[in-house]
Parts: structure tokens; C-alpha cells; sequence
């Protein structure tokens, strides 16, 4: 990806940002600048430099309030996308998309769903206390989890670094997973069941200190998200947590120091970018 395409795409995202943001707005509900996002509030102002996407997290209540109401206040030309609104889509979160681009990733290649340029929105969920009923209820998010890898397409330069073993017993996990997920919900066309069993599953979770994205990937301190502060990003001003040093810390450690110069790169592995064309072009 070259220079030009990255700040081309940033400036995509940042008009869904502002968007995003409006729209939380009028519908009185709280997000906060997320993971990489935040660290690029606070280190740079703005964007990584090097990096490529936005990241905005929302406790559920707030989210489960956006994704039923936002699409009618978001311009004609951005898409709230997740497994209720586009029925092939297959993450435990949100994006809103742009229309008119194209930001097709080579793990969602061949999935007929958008694959405009986007940000991420991602719901924060109770997680992690020490009773039984929480550990077993994270047992389940988790198996159910698992069963949607086989549906993702391999990235190919991540997996042509496995050895013949690993690449084997990926291939057998894969297979194990399909007939599972056959076995409990049937068709392919049922991945938005899994993903709704899943979301049921988390909302079930008591009230706790904690919470965190996916099946307790990353947990985060409950309280960090009752109080919250504007930070500069890109020139304008958008909201995070009040003690963002606590929790970047916690998840990135020394957030302040810069990675090597090798791992300054975009994360995304892609297939097709284009700023001035609609998905639709290519599929």
C-alpha cells in the first residue's frame, strides 16, 4: 500500500468518524477512541502514522442503541454493517462503510458482503468473575467463537510461514469446526444464529468490574468507561476515556515507546483498495 492510498483512506475514515460521531450525538449515547486509535490521540494527535484504521469501543447498552437507530441519521452514502444488516457478514461487531470505496481484506474475500472502506465499532460486555457461572458462560462464547473460523478465507502470507504440521493440523481444526457447526446450526446461511446465540450468551454475563471486546480478548476495567475526557484527533476533537494512561498501559504497556522500524506497517492484509470506486466494481 502506498503513501498516497494510506492518506487517501485515512481521510475516508476520519468524514465516517465525524459522521459516527454526530449520529452518537443525537441519539445520546457514549463511545470512546479505541486500542491503536487512542494511542494515536495521545502519542500523535492523530492517526499512527503508518496505520490505517479507526477503532471506537461502546459499552452494549449504548451499542445495541446506535446499531438499531443509526443507520436513518448516517448519510446515504455510509453503511452500518454487521450480522443483522448484512446477512453474510460474519464479526462480532460492527463497521459503518462507505459505499462509494473499496476495502476488500483477504480473510473476507469471498464473502458477498461490503467491503467498503471502514471503521470498527466494537461493544464492551461484562466478563471475568470468579464464579462458576461466568467462567462456564465464557466456555460457551468461546466455543461458539470458534466455530465461524472456517468460514474466514487464510490470510497467505501468514499461513505459507507454517510449517507442513501446523499447516495440517490448522486443516484438520478447520474440519472439525465445519462439521460442528453443521451438526448444531445447519446451513452456512446460519452464521447470523451463531452470532445472535453469541451475543445472548455475553448479555447474559452479570455485572462485573471488568469488560472486554470478542470472548475476553482484551479486559478492561470497568470504571475507566464511566468518566471520560475529548482528545485531539487529526484536528478535531473526539472522546476517550478520562484515564486513558491506565488503560493503555494495561493493554500495550509502554505505549509511548515507538515499535521497530520493521513493524511500522499496516495491518490489514489486502486484496483490493480503491478510494474512488464502489466495491461493487469488483464483485
Amino acid at each position: 500500500m502506498n503513501h498516497d492510498n494510506i492518506e487517501e483512506i485515512k481521510r475516508i475514515e476520519l468524514n465516517i468518524l465525524d459522521e459516527f460521531a454526530k449520529v452518537c450525538d443525537k441519539l445520546n449515547v457514549k463511545y470512546f477512541l479505541a486500542y491503536g486509535t487512542m494511542i494515536g490521540a495521545i502519542r500523535h494527535k492523530g492517526f499512527i502514522p503508518w496505520d490505517d484504521d479507526i477503532d471506537v469501543v461502546m459499552m452494549r447498552e449504548d451499542y445495541e442503541k446506535f446499531i438499531n437507530q443509526a443507520q436513518a441519521l448516517l448519510p446515504e452514502n455510509l453503511f452500518l454493517q454487521n450480522y443483522k444488516t448484512d446477512k453474510n457478514f460474519l464479526l462480532q461487531y460492527s463497521k459503518i462503510r462507505d459505499n462509494n470505496t473499496t476495502f476488500i481484506e483477504q480473510s473476507q474475500c469471498k464473502l458477498d458482503i461490503n467491503h467498503g472502506i471502514f471503521i470498527d465499532i466494537f461493544p464492551l460486555d461484562y466478563c471475568y468473575d470468579a464464579n462458576d457461572k461466568t467462567k462456564k458462560l465464557f466456555k460457551r462464547i468461546k466455543f461458539k467463537c470458534s466455530l465461524l473460523s472456517p468460514f474466514f478465507s487464510p490470510i497467505t502470507d501468514i499461513e505459507n510461514s507454517y510449517g507442513f504440521a501446523k499447516k495440517t493440523i490448522l486443516k484438520l481444526k478447520r474440519m472439525v469446526q465445519r462439521i460442528l457447526f453443521a451438526l448444531l446450526y445447519g446451513s452456512k446461511k446460519n452464521t447470523g444464529k451463531l452470532l445472535e446465540d453469541i451475543d445472548k450468551i455475553k448479555m447474559a454475563v452479570p455485572i462485573g468490574k471488568n469488560v472486554s471486546v470478542f470472548d475476553g480478548f482484551i479486559v478492561e476495567n470497568k470504571d475507566w468507561f464511566n468518566e471520560f475526557a475529548e482528545y485531539e484527533f487529526e484536528g478535531k476533537k473526539y472522546i476517550g476515556v478520562k484515564d486513558y494512561h491506565s488503560y493503555l498501559t494495561q493493554i500495550y504497556g509502554d505505549y509511548m515507546q515507538l515499535p521497530p522500524e520493521e513493524k511500522r506497517v499496516p495491518q490489514h492484509y489486502t486484496t483490493i483498495i480503491d478510494t474512488g470506486k464502489s466495491y461493487k466494481e469488483y464483485i
